[in-house]
Order: structure tokens, then C-alpha cells, then sequence
């Protein structure tokens, strides 16, 4: 977590922080990751703005697993319950970070 003490300041540092983890993972030519990351930021940010913290959370830990190992139909499936901003999305994605990976 980057602290700062203007919010202007940390806002800058975290994206700063998104632009590097991309760009390694360009640098790697995994367009996969590279993928998941983007979605992980989107969604994270669609929960945050809908003040749903403990979802955009669910989102970090499971895109994490998702950008390292791979991601799964069950990651795919929670991702779209969270853009959809369906109820269940939260336990979706709970359960989607705990499933083994399968085939991207």
C-alpha cells in the first residue's frame, strides 16, 4: 500500500505502480496477464466507486492468482457478475481466487 500525504500524491504513486507491473509483464509478452491486470484495475475500480470495498478486495486477491496462474470459467464467471454489478458477484469472487487454475 502506498501512503502519502496528499491524496493527489498516493493517486499518482498507485498508478505509477499499474504502469510498471504492465510494462513487465509487456516486457515478458504475457498479453494474458497483461489482460487480467487491466481487468483487476477496472473491476477494482468499479467497486470501489460503487463503495463496495469488500468486493473490490475479493477482485485484488483474485486477479492476483489470476495474472500469476492463470485464470478459470470460474474467474471469467465472477468477472462478469462483477461488471454486471449482480448480488452474488462478491462470493463469486471470493470462490474464483480459491479454485486451482485452469486453461486461459
Amino acid at each position: 500500500m502506498v501512503r502519502a500525504p496528499e491524496a493527489d500524491v498516493g493517486l499518482l504513486a498507485g498508478d505509477r505502480l499499474y504502469a510498471i507491473g504492465l510494462a513487465r509483464l509487456v516486457a515478458l509478452g504475457d498479453t494474458i496477464a497483461v489482460a487480467e491486470l487491466a481487468d483487476t484495475i477496472m473491476l477494482s475500480a468499479l467497486a470501489q466507486g460503487a463503495g463496495e470495498q469488500a468486493l473490490a478486495d475479493a477482485v485484488w486477491a483474485a486477479g492476483a492468482r489470476a495474472v500469476g496462474w492463470g485464470s478459470s470459467p470460474a474467474h471469467r464467471r465472477a468477472k462478469g457478475l462483477v461488471f454486471a454489478r449482480a448480488p452474488q458477484a462478491l462470493e463469486a469472487m471470493r470462490t474464483s481466487a480459491l479454485r486451482p487454475s485452469a486453461s486461459p
